[in-house]
């Protein structure tokens, strides 16, 4: 029990004390790079953009994240929390499209660092007849094609 504490608090005191600025890199290693989009990246004001339901949140004042991450897998998502945990940088999770306060994609604080994780790519819809159970991924939408089990 006393080594299970141990090891607990030194992943905090570890996470307390990590740099935002070795996240990225760290998410170099895990995600393939057309996935990633950081701020210098051409693409980035498109990306962040694609899924805004609410323009007023997305001015030149608005703080904007280190990056996004368009995961495809559960993998992609793993490593961003990973990252994250260990780098001091929050994960703010956009998925179906229902955020129109914004909170998904932007930030009231511009000295906290974070990081956008897009669902978007995630939307299988699974449904199992026999077993009359069905799993929807996070990004799916009204009118998503099944997978018939």
């Amino acid at each position: 029990m006393a080594l299970a504490m141990l090891a607990i608090s030194s992943f905090f005191l570890f996470s307390a004390h990590a740099s935002s600025d070795d996240f990225l890199p760290c998410l170099s290693r895990a995600i393939p790079e057309q996935l990633l989009f950081t701020r210098s990246s051409p693409s980035f004001a498109s990306v962040l953009a694609s899924s805004v339901r609410n323009p007023r949140f997305l001015t030149p004042a608005t703080v904007r994240p280190l990056c996004i991450v368009t995961a495809t897998n559960a993998s992609h998502v793993q490593a961003a929390v990973v990252c994250g945990r260990r780098h001091g940088v929050r994960l703010r999770v956009r998925s179906g499209g229902h955020d129109y306060e914004g909170l998904s994609y932007r930030s009231v604080r511009a000295e906290e660092p974070f990081a956008v994780v897009d669902l978007a790519g995630l939307r299988c819809v699974r449904v199992r007849r026999r077993a009359a159970t069905a799993w929807v991924d996070s990004g799916a939408t009204l009118g998503e094609r099944t997978a018939r089990t």
